[in-house]
């Protein structure tokens, strides 16, 4: 329908074009000439002010984690969803949904710009791609050299990949599987992620920032308390925000008391808000490894105001085409 209007339109267009030294004389019809691209106009400047009006609606980003399989030697790969923006903190916490076995240990955890999710095998010493929806891995390359427990992984803008495994920093090549040491760290990070062009890491209850041409680190935030701490368990970037899994003991954070909350990161100010509360009432171990799919960045849509403008908009099309067809 809408299509049907426009095209009608083009049309009224082109033949007041022809009209309009008969308009301007007095004898042409009276949405024509002038009148009728006038009236578009109008209707044109309604349509770019109805998004401006209307409101943003936030995707939501699902985050993958890997932590130990209770009284198994491997990792189980979980899911949760977190909301981008949320106007407060949850309250009630959550059970992750456990997708399944991967049957080995993967050293970190990082998402690929199409959003595969690839880790290391640490026992043999293998890039791989893990299913996001079974936990099953497929192999991709043979690496020249291995990963620690504590290595975190991470590709920046560019689709390069690089691992931080405690103090060392590495490139890895995913096409030959080379893996070459880039510099060491003056702190072993136990966490990892590239943020905005930013290598971002987590040692202890410090968040840091590595310069990867020096290896120094400068210190972001500190969450921890008299009596509480919580350490940067895992870090993910969306490209838009930075995520990551704290786990704190002493208290506080709370609700009630549980100690792995899924959090969003302020740079500039240092601080957090909670995205969602993890459920450790069955004692499920924390998750070792975290990787985000989709983005947090705001996408215009319609809101009431925008809505009532562009049916205005529409409403107007419709006139100058139904006066058009009547004289």
């Amino acid at each position: 329908m809408l299509g049907e209007i426009w095209f009608e339109t083009l049309l009224l267009l082109h033949a007041s074009s022809v009209k309009e030294e008969a308009s301007e004389g007095g004898c042409g019809a009276p949405w024509s000439g002038r009148p009728a691209m006038a009236m578009l106009a109008v209707v044109l400047s309604a349509i770019v002010v109805g998004l401006p009006c209307g409101s943003v609606e936030a995707r939501q980003v699902g985050a993958y984690m890997l932590r130990i399989e209770d009284g198994a030697f491997q990792h189980q790969l979980i899911s949760c969803p977190l909301m981008p923006a949320p106007d407060s903190s949850p309250v009630d916490p959550i059970q992750p949904a456990i997708i399944g076995d991967t049957g080995m240990l993967v050293h970190g955890l990082a998402t690929t710009a199409d959003g595969r999710l690839v880790g290391i095998d640490g026992g043999r010493e293998v890039l791989v791609e893990l299913d996001r929806r079974t936990g099953a891995t497929l192999d991709l390359v043979a690496l020249s050299s291995g990963a620690g427990p504590l290595a975190s992984l991470d590709f920046d803008a560019n689709g390069q990949l690089w691992m931080m495994d405690a103090r060392d920093l590495f490139r890895i090549d995913t096409v030959t599987g080379a893996v070459a040491h880039v510099v060491e760290a003056d702190r072993a990070l136990e966490s990892f992620a590239i943020h905005g062009g930013r290598f971002i890491g987590g040692e202890g209850p410090e968040l840091l920032e590595l310069d990867p041409d020096t290896g120094a680190t400068t210190i972001l935030a500190s969450f921890q308390g008299p009596y509480w701490f919580c350490n940067v368990a895992a870090l993910a970037s969306d490209g838009v925000d930075l995520w990551g899994v704290l786990l704190c003991a002493g208290s506080p954070p709370t609700p009630e008391s549980q100690p792995y909350p899924l959090v969003r990161f302020d740079l500039t100010t240092g601080s957090y808000d909670v995205a969602a509360w993890l459920d450790t009432s069955s004692g499920d171990e924390p998750p070792t490894a975290m990787a985000v799919v989709g983005s947090a960045a705001d996408i215009p849509v319609l809101g009431p105001v925008g809505a009532a403008v562009m049916g205005l908009a529409i409403a107007a099309l419709a006139v100058v085409v139904i006066r058009s067809r009547m004289t």
